[in-house]
């Protein structure tokens, strides 16, 4: 062959390389392309998730806040209410002493009563069903001759006495105000 042959087959083989490359270029300028615009995307993603982000932060941070605020409430209740529970039981301790003094002055004015009359009737009021549970009295003590009269004075204070055991009574079991 001569040079011109050749000359002309190393021109040929050039142009077939060039032809390829310019295709290679083709595909990878489109892959470049596609990359490109996914990046963009990829860029857009990344931002979302950066607000996203730190809106979480934000709202994380007025939880804390709020939980913050929230148990300082709930100290300063529970600390309310063992006060109010201190002062209750107090006030519970204070009624059963008046309520046993009034059964004590009840029972003198039974006593008295029995002592300064012979006969005496049996009023509502003197059963144990009407006395608090620690000071039911004996039997020997409830029994009282049903002949035996009270004059209308010590009738009176002791019914106004009995009246009182059982407000204070119902006063501690709740039922009045």
């Amino acid at each position: 062959m001569s040079t011109q042959g050749i000359g002309l087959a190393i021109e040929a083989l050039v142009a077939i390389l060039l032809v390829i490359t310019i295709g290679y270029c083709w595909v990878l300028n489109s892959r470049l392309a596609r990359l490109r615009a996914d990046e963009k995307v990829m860029r857009t993603t990344i931002l979302e998730l950066v607000t996203a982000t730190e809106a979480a932060e934000r709202a994380i941070g007025t939880l804390k806040d709020m939980v913050a605020d929230s148990d300082r409430t709930l100290t300063h209740r529970l600390a309310s209410a063992d006060r109010a529970a201190g002062e209750i039981s107090i006030q519970i301790r204070a009624g059963e002493t008046v309520l046993n003094r009034i059964a004590l002055v009840t029972e003198a004015a039974r006593k008295q009563q029995a002592l300064q009359d012979p006969v005496q009737r049996e009023a509502p009021w003197q059963g144990s069903a009407h006395a608090p549970m620690g000071f039911a009295m004996p039997a020997q003590m409830r029994e009282v001759p049903a002949a035996v009269a009270q004059p209308s004075a010590a009738r009176a204070a002791a019914a106004v006495a009995e009246a009182l055991a059982q407000r204070a009574r119902q006063r501690a079991r709740g039922e009045a105000a």
